[in-house]
């Protein structure tokens, strides 16, 4: 799986909201701060749990984390 973007495109929407992770946020998709950082920032590409996980959480098609 090459992702072409970053989580951030998807979970920004085009900029136009900027996402704040919570405590609650990490508990929920199991991710911890740092592997969080570096998915968000597209440094590492996320594993399939871990897009079932934040597409979930955001209410976004897995599909979209494919190109």
């Amino acid at each position: 799986m090459i992702m072409t973007f970053s989580i951030a495109s998807l979970v920004e929407n085009g900029g136009r909201l900027v996402f704040r992770p919570t405590q609650e946020f990490y508990v929920s998709v199991g991710i911890n701060k740092k592997r969080w950082g570096q998915i968000y920032r597209g440094e590492k590409e996320p594993v399939l749990s871990e897009i079932k996980a934040i597409s979930q959480y955001f209410n976004i098609p897995t599909q979209a984390f494919f190109s």
